[in-house]
């Protein structure tokens, strides 16, 4: 029998084994040429790993430039001579494929190979006789397979030195992830004469602004980095060697490139570099160059804070003045605060008192657009009472500004139940907001006490405003002015409001203190003071109410509103101590606040809030005229 003679024709159950012959004979051919080009490998794979491991540690960087470039040309000469014997690869044939899976899959009489023989003569006879031989081979012939490549490695390399370059190669892999790792460019780089970096540690790394909560970023030569946030400080330290490098930063926009100075300079020429280091806050895009090395830097811009009002702004039951606003910041706000500009003010007044302070409490944790709520008691600013422009301003955290929309309005101001009191805060007001108008206070005060049998009932407020008088007019200087206006609202507060209003400015103080304290961070034991004087000043405050209470009938103590009891104060106290204690600063900081909106909403009743007399409308009338 030939193969190239008369074939039988297949049937329907040779053409699926056709197909299985076809799939098993490629996957031995395929086996069989690995075996043949795996062993050849060894050599070139060896080679290139000695190649690399050599620039992962630095090798290349150290060299001489002629034993450098020897030891390139030895490694690549060797890895081109160690491919010539794949010259002598062949794809394995038929025949090879039908032994490897008769032998593989102990197939009896060369039942695979005999699936494509015919019979040498072609008779009927010959042609049966064939017919039944090939279906019982068929019968034979089950699953396939082909086995995986048998490399006879051991032939090639009987000492086992093979596994040498391999551990290098993984030594060396995982050396290469560390800042003082060479670079395969090494090899084919001048470091004697052209680099300037030969011999230098550089490492380069970006800290983006803490107000990002982004991590630092280390930068490898060549490679884009990721974006990082604009204004972030790139950091050089260069380190060993016996020269220095220059430093540039060349900005993508084409502008000159920008020098970096180091920030401690090098103690000696021609000797090991002291280590330097070089910093620049990053306002563009560009690359920074050190030396013969390129690092490309892209930024993400920082967008400009926005703010704006969310309402109008209100006046609290007790005559504060409440703002809720909205603002929104890609990192966050660093702080914002409320502009208050008088409108009917002369431009060339002279005010005694500084315009007043409104910043805003910012929550926490609201992310980049929050809403907040801020209530500032601002009745004792000589301002209250007067037409305002209100502008919020925002700030982030690099440096960056917003303003809103102005809003104009009457400064909430105290609502004084004592007609007299209210004449000498007005008194206090005219030299406040421009001192060359003291000598119309000083006349305003003759007003007052000009009649002072009728329109001032106790012979004690008549000397105490009487007394105020001559401090205006002895002043002599500015502080003296404002210990004036200072005792003035003293008077108009003790002759309108008494002990309860004495005791909420103190309340008021100690908030102040406190919320700076938690606001730097002072230590406990600051803390802890703060918050007793606070106790203190809050047990005088709830003292005075209660006793203003007992002086009100019992319908106005029926109307009163936002009542809040001593206990509950007390538990907030608690709560805000225990915050603080916990080093929860952020969280004491809220409760403050809120203690400040409650106090603020606050009305307990004034006993001289009542329905007029006939004396008090006298009164009101006399000091309306006197107005």
């Amino acid at each position: 029998m030939g193969s190239k003679d008369v074939r039988v024709k297949d049937d329907g159950q040779d053409a699926g084994l056709k197909r299985r012959l076809a799939a098993a004979r490629f996957e031995a051919r395929l086996a069989l040429f690995a075996e043949q080009a795996l062993p050849l490998l060894i050599l070139p794979l060896s080679l290139l790993s000695l190649f690399l491991s050599a620039a992962w540690f630095g090798l290349y960087a150290v060299l001489p430039d002629w034993l450098r470039w020897a030891a390139v040309f030895a490694l690549t000469f060797a890895f081109l001579a160690s491919l010539l014997p794949f010259r002598t690869l062949r794809w394995p044939s038929l025949a090879e494929a039908d032994h490897r899976l008769e032998t593989q899959n102990r197939l009896p009489h060369q039942a695979i190979s005999a699936q494509d023989d015919a019979p040498v003569t072609d008779t009927p006879f010959a042609r049966a006789l064939w017919e039944r031989h090939r279906a019982r081979l068929q019968a034979v012939i089950g699953e396939l397979e082909a086995g995986g490549p048998r490399p006879d490695v051991s032939r090639f390399d009987p000492s086992g030195l093979r596994v040498v370059p391999a551990l290098v190669f993984t030594i060396a892999l995982g050396f290469s992830f560390s800042g003082a790792a060479g670079r395969i460019s090494d090899a084919f780089r001048n470091h004697s004469a052209g680099s300037e970096t030969a011999g230098l540690r550089i490492d380069v790394w970006v800290s983006p602004p803490s107000y990002t909560g982004k991590p630092s970023i280390t930068l490898a030569e060549g490679t884009k980095s990721p974006p990082v946030p604009q204004f972030s400080e790139v950091s050089v330290r260069l380190s060993g060697g016996t020269e220095t490098a220059p430093v540039l930063f060349i900005p993508a926009t084409g502008g000159a490139a920008i020098a970096l100075k180091p920030q401690a300079p090098a103690k000696g020429e021609a000797v090991a570099l002291e280590a330097q280091s070089y910093r620049l806050k990053l306002e563009t895009d560009g690359a920074l160059s050190v030396g013969d090395r390129n690092y490309p830097l892209t930024l993400i811009p920082d967008e400009a804070p926005k703010i704006a009002f969310d309402g109008k702004p209100r006046r609290t039951v007790n005559g504060a003045l409440e703002i809720k606003f909205k603002a929104s910041d890609d990192y966050g706000l660093k702080s914002a605060r409320a502009d208050i500009v008088p409108l009917d003010q002369p431009p060339q007044a002279l005010p005694l008192f500084p315009l007043p302070d409104y910043p805003l409490d910012l929550p926490k944790g609201q992310g980049r657009e929050l809403k907040g709520m801020s209530s500032r008691n601002l009745t004792e600013h000589p301002l209250a009472g007067k037409r305002v422009r209100i502008s919020l301003l925002a700030e982030d955290g690099a440096g960056q500004t917003a303003r809103s929309a102005p809003i104009d309005m009457v400064l909430p101001a105290r609502s004084f139940g004592n007609p007299l009191a209210a004449a000498v805060a007005e008194e206090r007001q005219i030299f406040s907001l421009d001192v060359r108008d003291l000598q119309k206070a000083i006349d305003y005060n003759d007003a007052i006490t000009l009649r002072g049998d009728e329109a001032i009932p106790k012979p004690t407020h008549y000397l105490l405003i009487k007394s105020a008088r001559a401090r205006m007019a002895l002043a002599a200087n500015e502080a003296d002015l404002k210990d004036t206006a200072a005792y003035l609202w003293e008077i108009a507060i003790g002759i309108d409001g008494g002990d309860v209003s004495v005791a909420e400015k103190k309340v008021r103080d100690a908030q102040k203190s406190l919320a700076d304290a938690l606001k730097r961070n002072a230590p406990d034991k600051e803390i802890q003071a703060l918050m007793d004087e606070l106790r203190k000043a809050m047990k005088e405050y709830m003292a005075a109410l209660a006793k203003r209470m007992q002086g009100m009938k019992p319908n106005m103590q029926a109307e009163a509103k936002n009542v809040i009891r001593q206990q509950d104060l007390e538990r907030m106290l608690d709560q805000l101590e225990n915050m603080a204690r916990s080093g929860n600063k952020d969280a004491a900081q809220e409760m403050l606040n809120q203690m400040q909106r409650l106090m603020n909403n606050l009305q307990a009743g004034n006993p001289q809030q009542r329905p007029p007399s006939p004396a008090d409308e006298k009164a009101r009338k006399l000091a309306d005229q006197l107005g």
